[in-house]
């Protein structure tokens, strides 16, 4: 699964005035059917440190297989421990809030690793995702990269967008409880949630009447693009974009609710 905020942990509101002028403008629910979230990779990799690295999404933190505490990334806290000879969790933790817990069991031919991620979102909506990754490089153990070749989601991502004239909309994720006000015109704006990552900037640029191109940044270093576009017909709204760091192209499927 994509690790930008925007959809892994991404952004209650009704329909302004210019609505009507405004095709993005509404309460848009995304359908895991429709959208493409396989084919990104991860990787763990034992340092002679005695520290672990992962990486994914052209992003690295490093951890001890410890219980204990360490800084991951952004401003969260991860922990990692291994339960069994092919099971292992991990808790990622922000302002000692638990965002999520992880099991990662790797299958008895080493071949294919499974992970279950599962939390509370601040709305209080709980969910429980499973990814399953294909290996693609060592042999046993957790370390190797892998390659997500399924994906299923628990909680679909309702995403609501209100027009503030005809040249900004505000956009906002009611299980995050986060929003962001975004002008057309390129300039960085910070998001307010409860969970919004110190440092983090989102900007965007109306491409044409229905579309317009989306930037994550994380202290001014671009983490993510994504393009919008509403369908000629305005039912539904497709996301598609990849990471700055990685050649992992995802697709996300939005259906108008109202």
């Amino acid at each position: 699964m994509k690790t930008s905020f925007w959809i892994s942990a991404v952004l209650c509101l009704g329909t302004g005035a210019a609505a009507a002028d405004n095709p993005f403008a509404g309460t848009w629910k995304m359908n895991p059917a429709k959208s493409k979230f396989t084919g990104n990779t991860i990787s763990y990799e034992q340092l002679p440190s005695a520290e672990w690295q992962s990486t994914a999404a052209g992003m690295s933190y490093k951890f001890r297989m410890d219980g204990k505490e360490h800084s991951g990334l952004f401003d969260r806290k991860v922990t990692w421990k291994q339960v069994n000879g092919r099971g292992f969790e991990s808790t990622t933790k922000a302002g000692g809030r638990t965002l999520v817990t992880q099991r990662h069991e790797i299958s008895p031919d080493n071949a294919t690793l499974t992970v279950t991620s599962s939390g509370t979102m601040p709305s209080g909506e709980k969910f429980s995702d499973v990814t399953s990754y294909r290996r693609q490089s060592g042999s046993t153990g957790l370390a190797g990269r892998w390659k997500s070749e399924k994906v299923q989601i628990s909680l679909p991502t309702v995403l609501e967008i209100q027009a503030r004239g005809p040249n900004a909309i505000r956009m906002a994720l009611p299980a995050l409880k986060a929003s962001v006000d975004l002008p057309f015109d390129g300039s960085e704006a910070k998001a307010v949630g409860p969970t919004v990552p110190a440092g983090l900037t989102f900007s965007a640029r109306k491409l044409d009447e229905r579309t317009f191109e989306f930037t994550e940044k994380h202290d001014g270093k671009p983490i993510f693009t994504m393009t919008f576009k509403v369908a000629a017909d305005g039912k539904t709204l497709t996301e598609t974009g990849k990471p700055a760091g990685a050649d992992e192209p995802f697709t996300a499927v939005y259906e108008r609710q109202k």
